[in-house]
This record gives C-alpha cells, sequence and structure tokens, in this order.
C-alpha cells in the first residue's frame, strides 16, 4: 500500500518545483483551466460608455490610405472632445514626420517660388496634431517590447512624466522593457499622458491572458496604453502603487480606483465575448467623427480608443473567448474592468491554498479508498472532485478569484486510480487465499474412501494414470469489477454448482476452486474405467449446461459466462501432499501442468475443449471415432517436448461437412511443416477452414517464410504464454 503514497510525494514534489521539466506542462494546463472558467461565465457586458473611433475600409475609402495627414487625426480629436469625451487613448504611433505636411511638401515637390510661399504661410500638420495633444487628456501610444529583444533600451528611454508613488521599490518588481517605437520628438512632448501598447507576456501564440499595466525601461516606469487612458478620464497623472509581502499588490488611481496586479505587474484580463452585436454599438468609424457626421452614439462624458481595424493595417489578437479579435480590444476591456470595478484576481497566497487542498483532500482519499471497498472508494473520489470544482467555483463566480484545480483533479484522478489497483491486487490475492483455503474441503468419493481406508490420510502419493480437465472463465477480472462482492459470489456460485454436478456424475474428483477456475481428475483416488472419455463427456455436457445458465443470467441482468476447457491424459504422482498439519488430496506432475497450459491456449486458437493426442487415443479407443479437429503440434510454454493438440467438437463420429474440415486442417499442418507456405495459404483460406486458426497460421506464414530455418525445424509451435 505504499505506492499510493509515494506517488502523492512525487506529485506535491512536483507541483512545488517549478524546475521541473513538468512545469510547462503544467503551467499549460492552468491556462486552459483558467480559460474554460471565463468560457464558462464570462464577464458581464454591462453598458459603459466606451468606444473605439475605428480607422475601418469605410474610411479609407472616404479619406484615403493610411497614415493620414495629421492635421485630419488632429481635428478628429477636436471633434471628439467637442462632443464632449473624457480621454481618449491612441493605439497608433506617429514615429515619422507627416509627408503630407506643408513644410515636406514644399521641400519634397517640385514646386515654383509662389506655391512654396503659399505652403510656408500653412502650418505644420505635426505641430497641429501636437498643440491638440497638449490641449486635451490625450493618451500618446508608443510601442514596447521585452527588453531582451532590444538590449540597447536604455537609449531609447524617456521620461513618461507620471507621478509614481513608491517608484523606486516598484523598480525591483515590475518587468523590464524597452521603448520600440517613440512618437516624433514635437509630439512625444506635447502629450500629457503616455502609454505602451504591444507587449505581452503570454506565449500560447497571440493569446491575450495578461498585460503588465506597468514596465520599466531606463529607470522610467510606464503605464499600459490602456492604465493611461483610463487614468486620463480621471483627469489624474499619477499612480499609487501598493505593494504586498511578494511585490506589487494593486494600482490606486484617485484613491477610488484599486486594480489588483501581480507582482510583477501583471494584470489578467476578465473578458466579456466580443459578440458582433455588440461590436457595432461600440466601434464607431473614424470618417463619421472626422466630417461630423451624426451618430447614435452618446460620447458625452465616455472614454475613447483611437485605432485601425482595416486589413493590413492592424494586428489580430486571440483571447480566451474569442479566437480573433482587434488589438485594441484588449486596452477596451481593461478600461471596462477598471470603471466597473470588476477584476479577476489571483493572490500570491492562492498557491499555498491549492497546496493545502491537494495534500488534504489527497490523504482523505487514499485513506477512503483504502479503507472501504469500491464502490465508497469511487463515490468517495466523486464527492472530493465535486467538493474542489464547487469551491473553484465559489471564488470564481463570486470572488472573482482564480483557484487553479487542474493538478489537484489530476493528482486525485491518479491517486485514486493507483489506489484502487493496489487495493483490487491485494483484495484478489487475500480471496485467492481464502479460495485454496476451501479447496481443502474434499470431495464425496474421497469421503468414502477416508471413512473406509482412515491410512489413506497419511502424506504420500503414488503415481497413476489419471485424466485431468482445467476449466477457466473468460474475461473473469473485467466481469468481477462490475458486480459486488454478494452478486461475485451468487454468480460463481451458480456456474461452479452445475459443473461441479457434472464432473462428480461422470465419477470425476473436483481437486479445487482456484476463484473462477476448476480443476478435476478422473481414474484417482478410485479406478474409474474409461476415464479419458468420461472427462471429454464432462467438458461437453459443462457447455450445455452452460448454454442454460447463460440465459438464466441474461434474464436477471447479469454477465453471461464464457469459458475454455483443457483435458489431458498421462502418469502422474497421486496422493495426499502438504504437512502433517494441513494437507490435501491432490495431482502433481508434468502431465497437471500441460493439462492447465492446453487451458490457456484455447483463446489462442478459439477453441473451446482442448484436448491432447494421448486423450484422443484413449477416447477413441474405447468408443471409437469422435470429432475432433487437428490444431497444433505445440511446445507449451515451460516444456520441451511437443504435443499434438485437437479440438474436440463431439463424441460422435465426424458428419461428411466436419469430416473434410478435420482432413483440410491435417492438410493444412503437413504442407506448414513442410514449409510449404504457398500451399498452405490455400488450404487455410477455404471458407471451411476455422476462422481463428486461420488466422493463426497465416501469422506464422509470414513471420517464417522469409525466415532462415534450421534444418531440423519440424513445425512445433513454442508457446509463449501460458
Amino acid at each position: 500500500m505504499a505506492l499510493p503514497w509515494l506517488l502523492l510525494a512525487a506529485l506535491v514534489f512536483v507541483h512545488n518545483n517549478q524546475q521541473s521539466s513538468f512545469y510547462p506542462i503544467l503551467q499549460k494546463l492552468q491556462n486552459y483551466t483558467f480559460d474554460t472558467y471565463q468560457r464558462i461565465q464570462p464577464r458581464d457586458a454591462l453598458p459603459v460608455e466606451i468606444y473605439v473611433v475605428d480607422i475601418d475600409e469605410k474610411s479609407l475609402k472616404e479619406v484615403g490610405q493610411w497614415p493620414w495627414p495629421r492635421n485630419l487625426m488632429a481635428q478628429m480629436l477636436e471633434n471628439l472632445f467637442d462632443k464632449g469625451v473624457l480621454s481618449v487613448g491612441l493605439d497608433i504611433v506617429f514615429a515619422e514626420p507627416d509627408g503630407k505636411s506643408p513644410e515636406v511638401v514644399s521641400q519634397s515637390w517640385s514646386l515654383n517660388d509662389g506655391q512654396k510661399a503659399d505652403l510656408a504661410g500653412l502650418k505644420s500638420h505635426d505641430d497641429a496634431l501636437a498643440e491638440v495633444l497638449a490641449q486635451y487628456p490625450i493618451v500618446a501610444g508608443f510601442v514596447a517590447a521585452p527588453g531582451q529583444e532590444l538590449p540597447e533600451s536604455e537609449q531609447n528611454a524617456f521620461d513618461p512624466l507620471v507621478d509614481m508613488q513608491n517608484k523606486d521599490q516598484a523598480l525591483g518588481h515590475i518587468m523590464q522593457g524597452s521603448v520600440a517605437v517613440r512618437n516624433l520628438p514635437k509630439i512625444e512632448q506635447a502629450a500629457q499622458y503616455h502609454g505602451y501598447f504591444g507587449y505581452y507576456k503570454d506565449t500560447d501564440s497571440a493569446m491575450v491572458r495578461h498585460v503588465p499595466l506597468l514596465f520599466q525601461s531606463g529607470g522610467h516606469i510606464y503605464p499600459s496604453l490602456a492604465l493611461a487612458t483610463f487614468n486620463a478620464a480621471t483627469q489624474s497623472n499619477s499612480y499609487d502603487l501598493v505593494f504586498g509581502e511578494k511585490g506589487l499588490k494593486q494600482i490606486e488611481i484617485e484613491d477610488r480606483f484599486p486594480i489588483p496586479v501581480g507582482p510583477d505587474g501583471q494584470y489578467r484580463v476578465f473578458y466579456r465575448k466580443y459578440a458582433e452585436g455588440y461590436q457595432q454599438g461600440r466601434y464607431i468609424s473614424a470618417v463619421d467623427i472626422l466630417k461630423n457626421r451624426p451618430i447614435e452614439q452618446d460620447l458625452n462624458a465616455a472614454i475613447i480608443l483611437v485605432g485601425t481595424s482595416a486589413a493590413g493595417t492592424f494586428d489580430l489578437r486571440s483571447t480566451p473567448l474569442d479566437p480573433v479579435v482587434p488589438g485594441v480590444e484588449s486596452h477596451v476591456q481593461i478600461i471596462e474592468s477598471m470603471y466597473l470595478g470588476s477584476h479577476l484576481t489571483r493572490p500570491v497566497d492562492m498557491v499555498f491554498y491549492e497546496k493545502t487542498t491537494l495534500l488534504g483532500f489527497s490523504v482523505l482519499l487514499l485513506l477512503l479508498v483504502g479503507y472501504f471497498g469500491a464502490v465508497v472508494g469511487f463515490v468517495s473520489f466523486l464527492f472530493v472532485n465535486v467538493v474542489v470544482i464547487s469551491t473553484a467555483a465559489y471564488f470564481y463566480l463570486y470572488q472573482q478569484i482564480l483557484f487553479d484545480v487542474s493538478f489537484i483533479l489530476l493528482a486525485l484522478f491518479l491517486l485514486y486510480l493507483m489506489q484502487s489497483i493496489v487495493k483490487y491486487a491485494l483484495e484478489r490475492a487475500s480471496k485467492q487465499a481464502v479460495r485454496r483455503a476451501f479447496g481443502h474441503y474434499l470431495s464425496p468419493e474421497m469421503v468414502q474412501i477416508v471413512s473406509e481406508n482412515p491410512e489413506k490420510l497419511k502424506l504420500g502419493g503414488e503415481d497413476k494414470e489419471v485424466t485431468v480437465l482445467f476449466s477457466d472463465i473468460r474475461g473473469f477480472t473485467k466481469m468481477s469489477e462490475g458486480l459486488t462482492p454478494q452478486q461475485l459470489t451468487g454468480v460463481l456460485n451458480r456456474y461452479l454448482t452445475p459443473m461441479t454436478q457434472i464432473i462428480q456424475k461422470q465419477h470425476g474428483t473436483v481437486d479445487k476452486y482456484m476463484g473462477d477456475a476448476v480443476m478435476a481428475f478422473w481414474n484417482a483416488p478410485v479406478d474409474v474405467q474409461n476415464h479419458a472419455m468420461r472427462a471429454c463427456a464432462s467438458a461437453l455436457e459443462m457447455f450445455v449446461a452452460l448454454e442454460r445458465l447463460n440465459e438464466d443470467l441474461q434474464k436477471d441482468g447479469l454477465p453471461q459466462i464464457d469459458i475454455g476447457i483443457g483435458i489431458h491424459t498421462d502418469v502422474v504422482t497421486v496422493g495426499n501432499m502438504g504437512s502433517e498439519q494441513r494437507f490435501d488430496y491432490t495431482v502433481m506432475g508434468d502431465g497437471v501442468n500441460l493439462g492447465s497450459r492446453l487451458e490457456g491456449q484455447c483463446k489462442t486458437y478459439g477453441a473451446k475443449i482442448i484436448i491432447s493426442q494421448l486423450t484422443l487415443n484413449q477416447v477413441e479407443a474405447a468408443i471409437g471415432p469422435v470429432t475432433a479437429l487437428y490444431l497444433d503440434k505445440i511446445a507449451v510454454k515451460g516444456k520441451s517436448v511437443p504435443v499434438d493438440i485437437y479440438e474436440l467438437l463431439s463424441l460422435e463420429p465426424p458428419t461428411t461437412e466436419q469430416a473434410t474440415k478435420i482432413d483440410l486442417t491435417k492438410s493444412a499442418r503437413d504442407a506448414f511443416s513442410n514449409q510449404q507456405w504457398e500451399k498452405c495459404r490455400r488450404f487455410v483460406k477455404s471458407d471451411l477452414f476455422p476462422v481463428t486458426l486461420r488466422l493463426v497460421y497465416l501469422n506464422r506464414i509470414d513471420e517464417l517464410e522469409g525466415a532462415v530455418l534450421p534444418q531440423d525445424w519440424d513445425g512445433v509451435y513454442h508457446a509463449k504464454s501460458k
């Protein structure tokens, strides 16, 4: 019983060791689990005044290809603020001078002096945009990347001009990055707010689960585009960083909006479904704002993000709920969560609670499965799983806390499986010991002989020719798993009773019951005339009785029974075997073992009753020709001397069709022994040839046909299993 506890120790070690090779797998499993939570219960799509001004296909068709002149962008932004918006976040970067600005056109185009003079009097497009950025709460977006991608990131850093309380402490925790693409200096310097985008932690393709709300570069701390846009809407430009024991805990804005983050500033996005209908109300065509057209949305006190969904101009992302969404959608949903105060959290001490749950429920499950039976153990397994899943559901649905059940459920399943297997093996061994003890009950013949000859109880034996019979239930282990112990005992009793009666009616002695197996012998302790024939008659009658029994079992809703029987006649040792205190009247020797092996070959050849050549000789010497189908010349496992084996079909002479089938199997065997492979194939492919035996021959021919066989090869099959 130590194996399940060793497995538990190994599972706890894997769960605690982040350096383990299994850890990336467990991390993906956790991601899938948390994604599933959101798919089952996404964030409610509550009405929030957050909109996307979308530079879409319609806008490009009317205004022209992207990038647009900056004076048009300035006009569009002014129109937005004329409608009363609170703040605007630009999910775009103005990294190069406007190629259509008057000062650029006058220098790059072939113009006369008058035309150049006219252009010189016009305002620069970049200046026009910079003036708007300086006047309104607009967040200038820039591109950030992980620090390792741009090792010279500090040379590109700039001061975002934000007030970060506890900034120095934060530098030791939040993620490092690089300012990959900046705005033009005049635009960057004019903007009151700055926010980065394009920096995502997850490695699952373009899946966005986490977004770092802060990152550091060159000693500066930068907010994300979503965080900065929401901050600008509150007319604030400061952040209060709150720390816990292991790092950053939350970001507070204006003491009114606490935003929970991980120790390194990572924010787990709580998504709502990106539905098509919802998108139509949320996304506004940029050209409609530029040209001040009437729109159905009321933008007063709204938060705006400017992005693009036109083909070839935007990045695609995937979320736990949607395989493809515009990149700006993640910013929208983060701002929604901030506005509503609806956040997903995973406190740092949640890992401790998960480990405690894993250990506690694992120990409980092992004790319950180990102490009680299979039914109680399975119910306990289901109960523990329901409790764990219900706990996770409570945390997610009512607290919006992520409790990882993936590894706990996996560990509970593995432990239950291991404990069940070990318990089953121990119980089976215990039951076999009990059955062996009951096997010491004597047969009626033995009782009579002992009463007349008490000296028979003395230890010792004699060599005597007997016929042994072995029978075994096919698929007994699977059958027993589906029955209660009481049902299994009842089925075995209903099976063993008629089988025993048949054996005893034919003057056989039931040596022992080995679980579902029966061992019997004839011609001992008393002499039995024609004992080989009586053993074969018992076997045939046992199948007739079994057919009636299966009809009754089917009516009772119980599994049906299928058996195989092996019979062999030989000289063996017969007598009392054991000790002075405990003994049994039984038979022993190679002949007994061979009989057992023949029963084991029934499945190989698809036969019900397999008898040896010696048994067939004695039967036919007693009653004449019988119907027995030649199967093979085989050396059973553990023996080197081969024996011819047959399938017993009837104690009557064969019919014409049966005689043809018997000749066919013998001819196939002769061709096989003489390595006449094609000839053997023709025989076995006959419609009269037994199907299972055909497969046996064809597989052996395929295996041997190309092989170099020894000169003395005689076609004997050496069995690999019992």
